[in-house]
C-alpha cells in the first residue's frame, strides 16, 4: 500500500518519504508485517535511520511477493541499506523538514490511519446484507421516484403565421375547416393510429411529419427542450380521451391542432426491479457516514 501510494508523487517527494518511511524503526504500524519478538529487531542502522526485520518483511511481500529465499532476501536487504542511506544523507541535509516532504507525510499518515480505522467498517459493510424492510421502507418514501410518467401519441396539424395577425386569423380558420372535416369522418375518428391522415398535406407546414399523417410520436407532459413540443404537449394533455382533436389554438409558436392517438399511464416500477439501486443508495450513505465519523474522532 505504501509502495502504491508513493508512485503517485513527484520524484523527489517518493525519494523523501521512502527514506522517512524507512527510518520508523520498530514503532512503525505494519500490522500485516510486523510480528512480536526477535522480527522486530534492527538488521541495520545509520544514525536515526534504521531497517527493521519488519521492513525487510513488508518489503519483501510488497516487492517480492514475499517470498524467503536467502539470496531473496539478500537481495531485498541490499536494497533497503541503499534507501537508508539516501535517507541519512536526505535528513542530514535538513529535508525533513522541507515543507514538500512535511505535505506529503502528512497526506500518506492520513491515507494510512484511515485505511487502518475506516476501511475494514467500509469492507465489513460491502459483505454485509440490507435488510429488506430498511430497503422496503426506503422504496416506499420515495414511491414518486419510482413511477413512470404517463406519456401520450400525438399528431398535429401545425400553421406558422409568424407575426402577421391577419395570417393567423386565417390560419385558425383553415384549421378549423381541418377540423370541421376530421369530426365529419367517422372513418378517421375511429383510426386513431392514423393520426390526421391526409389533412396533414394541406393543412400542415411541420416538415417533419407533413407527409407522416401529421404524427409527432410520444411526449411527456413535460413536452421536451423545445418550445414547440412543449406547446404541443400541453394541448395533448387537456385532451380527454383517445381518438379525439383539440380545438384549434392560437400560440406564440403558432396556430395548432392535436389529436390524441395513445396514451401510456404512469407505471409503479415494482421493488424488486430497483431493490438492488436502493442497496447501492443505502450502502453508499452508511460509506459517507463512515468516513464522516472518523473525521469526527480526530477532530
Amino acid at each position: 500500500m505504501m509502495r502504491r501510494l508513493l508512485l503517485w508523487l513527484p520524484r523527489f517527494a517518493v525519494l523523501a518519504m521512502l527514506l522517512i518511511s524507512v527510518s520508523c524503526g520498530p514503532n512503525t504500524d505494519q500490522q500485516d508485517v510486523a510480528e512480536a519478538g526477535p522480527e522486530v529487531g534492527k538488521l541495520f542502522e545509520l544514525g536515526e535511520v534504521s531497517v527493521t526485520q519488519a521492513d525487510l518483511k513488508y518489503y519483501l511481500l510488497d516487492k517480492y511477493s514475499g517470498r524467503e529465499e536467502a539470496a531473496v532476501q539478500q537481495q531485498a536487504l541490499d536494497e533497503l541499506i541503499v534507501q537508508a542511506r539516501f535517507t541519512h544523507t536526505a535528513l542530514t541535509a535538513g529535508l525533513g523538514q522541507d515543507p514538500v516532504v512535511k505535505s506529503e507525510v502528512a497526506r500518506i499518515l492520513y491515507l494510512r490511519l484511515k485505511e487502518q480505522r475506516v476501511n475494514p467498517q467500509i469492507q465489513a459493510l460491502a459483505a454485509s446484507e440490507t435488510a429488506e424492510t430498511t430497503l422496503r421502507a426506503l422504496y416506499d418514501a420515495q414511491a414518486d421516484r419510482f413511477q413512470t410518467e404517463e406519456a401520450r401519441r400525438v399528431a398535429v396539424l401545425w400553421l406558422n403565421p409568424g407575426l402577421d395577425p391577419q395570417r393567423g386569423k386565417a390560419y385558425k380558420v383553415k384549421l378549423n375547416h381541418a377540423r370541421d372535416w376530421f369530426m365529419s369522418n367517422p372513418d378517421l375518428q375511429q383510426s386513431p393510429d392514423l393520426g390526421f391522415s391526409s389533412l396533414s398535406v394541406d393543412y400542415s407546414e411541420h416538415r417533419a411529419t407533413r407527409f407522416k399523417g401529421g404524427i409527432v410520436g410520444w411526449l411527456q407532459r413535460s413536452g421536451g427542450a423545445s418550445e414547440w413540443n412543449r406547446q404541443v404537449a400541453k394541448i395533448a394533455y387537456l385532451i380527454d380521451s383517445v381518438g379525439q382533436a383539440s380545438a384549434v389554438v392560437t400560440a406564440p409558436e403558432g396556430v395548432f391542432l392535436v389529436r390524441l392517438m395513445e396514451v401510456k399511464p404512469a407505471v409503479q416500477i415494482p421493488f424488486e426491479s430497483v431493490k438492488k439501486v436502493l442497496d447501492q443508495e443505502y450502502k453508499a450513505g452508511r460509506r459517507q457516514a463512515i468516513e464522516a465519523g472518523f473525521k469526527r474522532s480526530i477532530l
